[in-house]
């Protein structure tokens, strides 16, 4: 083998073992991202409690007020995007991880900037399971 073909062939070798390690490092940074975005995307369509609430806070469920008591359907973290669908005559929400028959009360008459679902409801657990203060439905197509 001439002097140039073998220095090709070690550049090619250098190449190849930068790839194998660069496709390593790729495939961690891939995985790294999988665990920790795609819980939180799939949590936020499930109505997780907390999970989306800072992105609207401010301009949107601060300015939230329930029918049944008057005072804020949002207590810093109870109100965060989901999904909604009709069932038979009446509507439901995912409340972490739930389903939950929206009361006729808790539905308020504006739409959110996003356009979609949205609920303000408490962690569901012991006396507060069931509870929802607030749904925000999409408009109807």
């Amino acid at each position: 083998m001439s002097a140039p073909t073998s220095e090709c062939w070690a550049l090619l070798s250098r190449i190849s073992n930068c790839c194998k390690a660069s496709t390593g490092y790729l495939s961690i940074l891939l995985f790294a991202i999988s665990v920790f975005f795609i819980p939180s995307i799939s949590f936020g369509q499930d109505g997780h409690h907390g999970v989306g609430h800072e992105t609207w806070h401010e301009g949107f469920y601060s300015k939230l007020v329930r029918k049944d008591t008057n005072v804020s359907c949002c207590n810093l973290s109870d109100c965060r995007p989901t999904q909604s669908r009709m069932v038979d005559n009446h509507y439901e929400v995912k409340v972490d991880g739930a389903w939950l028959r929206v009361p006729k009360e808790a539905i308020q008459n504006v739409s959110a900037p996003d356009g979609g679902a949205h609920v303000c409801a408490p962690e569901q657990v012991g006396a507060a399971k069931g509870k929802i203060y607030c749904v925000v439905l999409p408009p109807e197509t």
